[in-house]
């Protein structure tokens, strides 16, 4: 899986704990060697390929008998086998059987020695490879690795990819603009050595930028673009190619970069990756949580409120004790109850807001609204095993909040508030969660914790001992700017006086005199002091190397500008000097604790910059939906008043207070509309239609403003014939001539009648009646 050449050379390596021992061994971190891993047979070439399997004697190697595989429970290894385990057929049960899931946490739970391998060059070709030597030695690594891979760790809470993304953007000092995630992931894996698909490092990134509720309570990235929202748990979200994302300002505040220089960091080829893992001022495991799955583990871990973990810390600081901690979502609204040791009921949130209808505002953690709705979808509708229980349901929710006004008949309501567990049960609005499950990482091993509380003190007593560390850095790294800048003053102050002549003189003669007038060395790359450092054998060297050293130890003095060798920069060095003898004092007075308590501060000033904007965000959205069901009311209302508006008249005619027809008279048809007084509408151009066929219907009833009679359509003659039967009790006859006028629908049709009786008959169909005068209308 590792190849490493050098010119003609080239070494191959079956795992990694072999080819990082052979690297150890060089002496110089393989400097010279190129080095390629091959992460699947499309990585090698047509011509390695060949290579291959023309050495196949050499690379297929046999199992040995399993009969005679004999296991003792140390088997000169450090892993911890269960007792039952005798041989390699009770090895190869723990491992695959369904049952053991207990012997194979066991055996995966010891620290496993990272520099242990199998050898396949020792194995003897007649006996094969022990089963036991296999399972031990090789396979346990790939369960280690799926481990690391799946669970995090205690104190950054972070699994190897989320580390990564974390070293990536920080190394690219991704605080102010924006990369397009696909970029982000390029560089994250070119700087990092992943070596896995980049599309698992996208998911990652998208991830961690998450804010929706039900994802991160604190979200280090930023979500420029679409990330995914709560309607589908975040698999709504768009292609890496068309999101941006940076930093978020917290995530500094979280991980101080004071710490950045005390952190571990591993080697790959020779280079610094990301460390083996960060400390945070709070424990992140605590504040996001974590789900996975591994080999034989499991991981899940609920979210914590952020200022409940920081409240608690300052109580452990102070030695006080600390108040036990529930699972917070940020931005859910419902309730997470305690119902015992580490197990907790979490509910939505449904009220009935009318006799019919309901109101659902929350559901419970996790469970997305598009997974709700299709459950809603499934209660409407029913099927054969069960019958409809709701007649509808409108969806009113915004980006962050959810809102389903579901309609139900009232004695269903009624039903469903009388059953055990009321509307929550029925509309399956409760959930759980349970802190049993909370594997991690700790010093390699896995460790599984009963409550939030053992994980904040296992952080407490590592972060504590890290600030102690950031204190001692603190104060070597301000001495030595302290020094830095005193030997600056007084360089630049010499030359200005003349006692200390720089031109027109040999290099070795300037260097050696800065020597000899005590001047501090340092080495540029870690500001460390080189003077102190110096031994005799340094001093025997030869001039040129001692010249090349002391050359790079004053480059703080003989680099500075021209510019700066004035009476000015000095008296500017000298009150710089103050200043960092003043920091210094005051770092000295300072303990390991306040330096936490300032931390804790700042940490708690991002979060309520970041509520306000949450809050503020959010009612912007709820005012801009607001406003957007008022303009849609509005424009449905003036719609409907135009429509109603909408007559055709003649254009030589005058309406006047005749045309408004007299209720009490039972000679007379109601006109359909009733129109304003002296108000002549103007004519709607629109194409001729075929004249309709004129009805005989009884005669007018009494009835309020409007009669629909005919239209065009057979179907409609249908429709007033059954009318005409309904009113004939009640009403002489009348011949009614509808003229049709704007508008298709058989409501928009203006209807006029003449007075003259006529003799009822059955469905008569006659011409269609001459445009009617203003008189003939009265």
């Amino acid at each position: 899986i590792v190849k490493a050449t050098k010119g003609k050379k080239v070494k191959t390596f079956f795992n990694l704990p072999e080819y990082e021992q052979w690297l150890e061994s060089t002496g110089n971190g393989g400097k010279g060697w190129s080095v390629k891993y091959y992460k699947g047979l499309g990585t090698s070439t047509s011509a390695e390929a060949k290579e291959y399997f023309s050495r196949l004697h050499v690379h297929e190697i046999n199992f040995g008998v399993l009969s005679n595989d004999k296991v003792s429970p140390q088997d000169e290894l450090d892993t911890v086998l269960p007792d039952t385990v005798q041989s390699g057929s009770d090895l190869i049960d723990m491992i695959f059987r369904k049952e053991r899931v207990s012997d194979r946490k066991q055996w995966l739970e010891t620290k496993v020695d990272p520099d242990r391998f199998l050898d396949y060059s020792l194995v003897s070709k007649a006996e094969g490879v022990r089963y036991s030597d296999f399972f031990n030695k090789e396979y346990i690594l790939f369960s280690l690795y799926d481990n690391m891979r799946s669970i995090p760790h205690v104190m950054d809470g972070f699994k190897p990819s989320q580390r990564k993304v974390l070293f990536g953007c920080l190394k690219r000092k991704l605080t102010k603009g924006e990369i397009k995630v696909a970029q982000l992931t390029g560089y994250i894996a070119e700087h990092s050595a992943y070596h896995h698909g980049e599309t698992s490092l996208q998911g990652t990134i998208v991830c961690m930028a998450s804010n929706y509720c039900g994802s991160n309570n604190v979200n280090l990235l930023t979500p420029s673009g679409q990330f995914g929202t709560r309607r589908m748990g975040g698999k709504d979200a768009a292609s890496a190619r068309y999101i941006f994302t940076k930093l978020e300002p917290i995530a500094r505040t979280i991980f101080h970069p004071d710490d950045d220089q005390l952190l571990n960091y591993l080697k790959d080829d020779g280079n610094d990756i990301e460390p083996e893992y960060y400390v945070p001022v709070i424990p992140m495991i605590l504040v996001n949580g974590a789900d996975g799955i591994g080999s034989g583990w499991s991981c899940n871990i609920p979210n914590f409120n952020p200022r409940d973990i920081i409240a608690n810390l300052r109580r452990m600081i102070n030695n006080e004790e600390i108040v036990p901690m529930s699972p917070h979502y940020h931005g859910f609204t419902g309730d997470i109850i305690v119902k015992g040791p580490g197990k907790f009921a979490v509910h939505g949130k449904i009220e009935r807001t009318d006799e019919d209808e309901l109101l659902i505002t929350e559901l419970p953690i996790k469970v997305w609204t598009q997974t709700y709705k299709e459950m809603l979808e499934k209660m409407m509708t029913g099927d054969d095993k069960k019958p409809s229980e709701i007649l509808d349901f409108k969806e009113n929710h915004t980006e962050t909040t959810v809102s389903f006004t579901v309609t139900v008949k009232k004695e269903k309501i009624d039903e469903f508030e009388k059953e055990p567990g009321g509307l929550l049960k029925k509309f399956k609005l409760n959930g759980s969660m349970a802190t049993s499950n909370m594997v991690l990482f700790q010093e390699g091993k896995l460790v599984k914790f009963d409550t939030p509380e053992e994980i904040l003190k296992v952080f407490y007593d590592v972060r504590h001992d890290f600030y102690v560390k950031r204190k001692d850095l603190l104060v070597k790294n301000l001495q030595t700017e302290q020094r830095k800048l005193s030997n600056k003053a007084r360089f630049v102050e010499e030359v200005c006086a003349g006692s200390f002549i720089v031109s027109n003189r040999k290099r070795v003669e300037i260097l050696m005199e800065l020597k000899e007038r005590g001047y501090d060395t340092f080495n540029t790359k870690n500001e460390t002091n080189l003077s102190d450092a110096e031994s005799e054998e340094e001093d025997n060297q030869d001039d040129g190397l001692s010249t090349a050293e002391l050359a790079k130890g004053y480059e703080y003095l003989l680099g500075m500008k021209i510019w700066s060798l004035t009476f000015e920069k000095a008296e500017a060095l000298r009150a710089e000097l103050a200043e960092k003898t003043q920091e210094l004092e005051d770092l000295m007075n300072t303990s390991p604790n306040h330096i936490w308590l300032a931390d804790l501060d700042a940490i708690e000033e991002a979060l309520d910059q970041r509520d306000a904007e949450f809050s503020e965000s959010a009612a912007d959205e709820l005012k801009a939906m607001k406003a957007n069901k008022k303009k849609q009311a509005k424009t449905s209302k003036k719609a409907g008043k135009k429509k109603k508006d909408e007559w055709e008249f003649d254009d030589d005619e005058e309406e006047d207070d005749d045309d408004k027809m007299d209720l009490s008279s039972e000679d007379e048809v109601v006109v359909v509309k009733k129109q304003p007084a002296k108000r002549k509408p103007a004519a709607i151009k629109a194409a001729p239609k075929p004249a309709p066929k004129p009805v005989v219907v009884p005669k007018a009833m009494d009835v309020e403003n409007e009669i629909v009679i005919a239209s065009d359509s057979e179907k409609d003659d249908v429709e007033v014939k059954g009318l005409a039967d309904r009113l004939k009790k009640k009403l002489s006859t009348s011949r009614i001539s509808p003229q049709s006028l704007s508008g298709d629908s058989l409501d928009s049709q203006l209807v006029h009648a003449s007075v003259s009786p006529v003799k009822v008959s059955s469905a008569p169909k006659v011409a269609a009646a001459p445009k009617m005068t203003a008189a003939a209308k009265k």
